[in-house]
């Protein structure tokens, strides 16, 4: 039976530390990482463990550390032992308010599902402020055992289920060294040094030995707005299944109250909500156009609800639905900002929705 993270690292604890510290060339990468940020940054550790080799070297770099971890034994010895603030969280669940100069991910992110991890990097981004850099230390696919792995082709990834590890078994997601990349690429970062690759034999542990081939990346962002990705954004308009008839305010199987542009006057309603009607019509600027036509003209809100990068559902549905591709989410959202302002909307923002699907089955891994 697999464990989950938060009771394998309140389990290994210390013995985690002894076996994984002592790694000379990801101290060397994390320490170059660190002298690419300015001084006194704001640093995120994702999964921080015990707090070393990580955090003691970036507070010892003066940048100011914020460790969050989902293990509470893991957050209690990294408060005892390295300057910085520490909590428990669920990196998938875990909202910060200011932006982060820096991200370390460092050998954290195995345990989160193919969907968790592909958003995950783009939440990464989102927490960034521009320019800042996003530091990865991970387990390349092309360093398994073939016949130990199955691939994922909807999210382009390597799965083990019940892998041993320091005496448990767990369920990890791993992606290649190119994988990486076009991962990183498709949330607007871009990779800064050449990645660093190594084998690296644990030691201080008699339990675990077993070599593991290690991948470091480091990466910009040099995109302001990941939730208009995966980039790069195309440049024409997708085609889609769309309907030469379709109308938003008629055709939209989730409306409970069908209206049209021509049965209500200009300057018609306060608030207009848009949930995910925009991905089949066949004119978005029309769309755009009929929507604001009934708003009214002084102090009137729009809400368009769209699929962020990531969104499982989408991701699902293109992958494996016979039915033509949806259109890039991003795309769509920044084609109607566009349209928004030229209609006079002004105060724009951009925002990730935490909603999630719920499938009642009762043996939910299975």
């Amino acid at each position: 039976m697999t464990i989950t993270a938060d009771s394998l690292f309140d389990e290994v604890g210390a013995s985690y530390e002894a076996a994984f510290a002592d790694n000379a060339p990801l101290c060397a990468f994390i320490d170059q990482a660190s002298k690419k940020l300015a001084p006194n940054s704001r640093v995120l550790d994702v999964g921080c463990g015990t707090g070393k080799p990580v955090a003691e070297i970036l507070a010892t770099a003066s940048h100011r550390v914020h460790g969050i971890d989902i293990s509470p034994g893991m957050v209690k010895i990294a408060t005892s032992q390295v300057r910085g603030q520490f909590e428990v969280a669920n990196m998938n669940t875990f909202h910060p308010c200011p932006s982060y100069d820096g991200i370390f991910a460092i050998l954290s992110l195995f345990q989160l599902t193919p969907g968790e991890l592909y958003s995950m990097i783009f939440k990464f981004a989102e927490w960034l402020s521009l320019g800042g850099r996003l530091a990865l230390a991970v387990t390349p696919s092309t360093g398994l055992l073939p016949d130990k792995c199955t691939y994922d082709p909807i999210w382009d990834c390597v799965r083990m289920l019940g892998k041993y590890w320091m005496r448990n078994y767990t369920n990890k997601v791993f992606h290649s060294e190119d994988g990486w990349a076009r991962l990183l690429q498709a949330a607007g970062l871009v990779l800064e040094m050449e990645p660093v690759d190594h084998i690296f034999c644990p030691t201080g542990n008699r339990e675990y030995t077993h070599p593991e081939a290690q991948h470091f990346l480091l990466a910009r962002k040099v995109e302001p707005q990941p939730l208009l990705g995966p980039y790069p954004v195309p440049i024409a308009e997708m085609p889609s299944d769309c309907v030469d008839h379709l109308d938003i305010f008629t055709d939209h199987p989730c409306q409970t109250s069908p209206i049209t542009s021509h049965m209500h006057a200009p300057d018609s309603f306060d608030v207009i909500v848009a949930p995910w009607t925009l991905d089949k019509l066949p004119s978005l600027r029309q769309a755009i156009e009929k929507t604001t036509h009934v708003a009214r003209q002084k102090n009137s809100q729009l809400v368009i609800l769209q699929g962020a990068p990531g969104n499982e559902a989408v991701m699902h549905l293109n992958a494996a639905a016979r039915s033509p591709r949806i259109r890039h989410q991003g795309q769509i959202l920044q084609k109607a900002a566009q349209l928004l302002t030229t209609q006079g909307f002004g105060h724009i923002s951009l925002k990730r929705v935490r909603a999630h699907y719920a499938f009642p089955e009762e043996d939910l891994p299975t």
